[in-house]
């Protein structure tokens, strides 16, 4: 359950200046209930295979280290959830901190950066499936404009070994709860992706 992972992007159009190159991420993770995790991410907008002069291709102090722990609801709960008997239903709750993050606020890099999350995935017929996630800030003043109250995404995979396909809809775009005075959904923001496991 090591695991080490890449992505890099291609436009096919002009994007933003927000857009990154790639994207890393590597550590434990087993996906059982009853088991913890320890993942580093970077997702930041200035990962970049040809920075400006003077810049760095990454900035890997700004990545987020996150320690989570998979579990299954009570017995009782899940029955009531679950529609068929070969469905799943794992949640998780976890940790996230960020050792050096930007602040839109004053336009400075700041230290310690903490979060709380907590998430469920539904997973049906072992195909389909629907993941939402909620943060929770300590530190209000941490969280920045781009930064969710929660995520959603759901989709259908054909599998997970090589030459399976998969189509999911995700949003990860600063989406705001209803009762927030900056409340937005953003659903027309979120992205479809439609990928294929190459067979190995």
């Amino acid at each position: 359950y090591f695991f080490t992972n890449m992505t890099v992007r291609v436009p096919l159009q002009n994007t933003s200046k927000y857009s990154t190159d790639f994207v890393y991420s590597f550590g434990y993770d087993d996906w059982h209930p009853g088991t913890f995790s320890l993942v580093y991410g970077n997702y930041n907008d200035n990962n970049r295979f040809f920075p400006e002069t003077g810049a760095q291709k990454t900035r890997f102090e700004q990545g987020s280290w996150t320690f989570g722990y998979k579990f299954t609801l009570p017995k009782t709960v899940e029955s009531a959830l679950l529609i068929n008997n070969d469905d799943a239903l794992v949640c998780q709750v976890g940790y996230s901190y960020v050792p050096r993050y930007y602040s839109d606020a004053s336009s400075t890099i700041k230290d310690n950066k903490n979060s709380l999350l907590g998430s469920c995935g539904y997973t049906l017929q072992q195909h389909y499936f629907l993941r939402l996630s909620a943060f929770y800030y300590p530190y209000k003043n941490q969280q920045q404009p781009w930064n969710y109250d929660y995520t959603y995404s759901f989709g259908y995979t054909s599998g997970y070994a090589g030459g399976s396909w998969s189509i999911y809809y995700g949003n990860y775009t600063g989406t705001r709860y209803p009762w927030r005075q900056n409340a937005n959904a953003n659903f027309s923001s979120g992205t479809i992706n439609l990928s294929w496991n190459l067979p190995l």
